[in-house]
């Protein structure tokens, strides 16, 4: 039995100004939950007077804030960020409301944190630890601190509280043993390896609605397609001519895939890429990096995501230089959670951005028949938007980038020699190995480069 409603909309297409004509035709009570403060405070304008803005920008405490609001309503519309909405505790406050997330798609985080506080993430942080396979356990979050140390501890991992389940890697917590009463900790692996999820069943009752671009392809969706029920808005531009037939993407690269291990392998290659553009594309144009890379180019430049942004609508060109690939411990529990896949993962995460990305350019203007001129790294990003796709040779292909992993010492060398199939014939065992002490020094861009030899080795 479907619990939710989806409208799926593409960009551009209004569903947000839909919303808001929906909400001025009727007296109910409505709350919108949206991704970025820039989309809250254009939706504010158009609802100025009958809504109320709860935001680090407004408030000082926006749980406390929210929670009193819900008490105690003022206005009959309340706009709130993704975070502020999954901080609300209370859920039988929000059963007289109509609940529409705009742009709101990604539930589910994974982050990679080095520390050696063993003890306080396992007795103070999270409770309740149940094994779910050999290598990894699933806990519950505290969610009241006393000590000033854990509090303090709490705010480095203050994405705890925005999620329901956790999964860790199990060998974090591994002992050897214990002095009296305390647990002496192992030290071969200091890297705790945490994905978290929203439980969407929580909210059984409500009545929320999601609204996005290609809905149905989202990691919420393909995580609970039985949850879900799609309904129409009124009032959806159509476009005077299809996003296809007014794309025209360029790429450097039909070897490399732009991830964060071939950029940091390859620092001369992007470099190339930079060049090139600020010295031959004349036109205005707006483009993104990743914040490793920077501003490096000569446009107006934007942060990878940039849902609901209407300020280049103008513009005919825009560059992305950006990775937003998932890593192989993610896609591994992606895969064992939910059934869904890395290429699922890539292309809700940058595929998806890069089309959102693509449509902060003049494609917003619907009426529009003008060319829309993209430049990406690669081929498969540049496929993932059109097959009017043209090759511009700066020189990465022939050889001139190719990887070599850096920095590497002879034992690593050795370790990684060692990777073979009959040693590691599964990811999980793989896994633990790379847990290990010896590995605990290998940088990311090493790590990667030891998963990419076993991932090459299982196919």
């Amino acid at each position: 039995m479907s619990l939710f409603k989806f409208i799926s909309v593409d960009c551009g297409g209004g569903k947000t100004y839909g919303l808001t004509k929906l909400i001025q035709r009727t007296n109910d009570h409505y709350i919108i939950v949206q991704a970025t403060k820039q989309l809250i405070e254009q939706t504010a304008k158009e609802l100025d007077g009958i809504c109320k803005v709860i935001t680090s920008d407004y408030s000082g405490n926006v749980e406390k804030d929210v929670s009193d609001f819900l008490l105690n309503p003022t206005n009959r519309v309340l706009i709130l960020s993704e975070k502020a909405f999954m901080h609300i505790s209370d859920l039988s406050l929000l059963r007289q409301w109509k609940i529409y997330l705009d742009d709101v798609v990604n539930f589910h985080t994974y982050r990679v944190i080095n520390t050696e506080k063993k003890y306080e993430i396992e007795h103070e942080l999270f409770k309740d630890f149940a094994e779910v396979t050999e290598n990894y356990v699933t806990a519950k979050p505290v969610t009241a601190f006393t000590d000033d140390l854990v509090q303090s501890m709490s705010c480095n991992f203050n994405f705890i509280s925005s999620y329901d389940h956790f999964i860790m890697n199990s060998n974090f917590f591994d002992k050897n043993g214990k002095i009296g009463h305390m647990d002496v900790y192992s030290t071969e692996c200091k890297q705790l390896s945490i994905f978290a999820w929203v439980d969407l069943e929580k909210y059984k009752g409500l009545d929320l609605t999601f609204m996005a671009n290609r809905f149905d392809e989202t990691l919420i969706y393909k995580g609970n397609p039985e949850l879900f029920k799609e309904v129409k808005l009124e009032g959806i531009r159509q476009r005077k001519v299809p996003v296809l037939d007014r794309l025209k993407v360029y790429y450097f690269s039909k070897n490399n895939r732009f991830t964060r291990t071939y950029r940091d392998a390859n620092p001369d290659a992007l470099k190339q890429v930079v060049e090139y553009i600020n010295t031959n594309v004349k036109e205005q144009f707006y483009y993104t990096t990743n914040n490793s890379i920077g501003k490096v180019l000569n446009g107006e430049h934007i942060k990878p995501n940039s849902r609901g942004m209407n300020k280049y609508q103008e513009y005919t060109t825009a560059v992305w230089l950006a990775s937003q690939k998932p890593s192989p411990v993610e896609s591994r529990l992606c895969e064992m959670m939910f059934n869904i896949t890395r290429e699922e993962i890539l292309q809700n995460r940058e595929f998806e951005n890069i089309y959102q990305f693509a449509n902060r350019s003049n494609l917003r203007d619907y009426e529009s028949i003008k060319e829309v001129v993209i430049y990406v790294f690669d081929e498969e990003q540049a496929r993932s938007l059109t097959d009017n796709i043209y090759y511009i040779d700066v020189g990465l292909d022939d050889g001139t980038y190719k990887f070599e992993p850096i920095g590497l010492s002879k034992n690593d060398y050795k370790r990684y020699g060692g990777i073979t199939l009959e040693r590691y014939p599964n990811i999980e065992i793989f896994e633990k190995y790379m847990n290990k002490k010896s590995n605990a020094k290998l940088n990311e861009r090493q790590r990667q480069h030891f998963y990419n030899k076993w991932h090459s080795l299982s196919k």
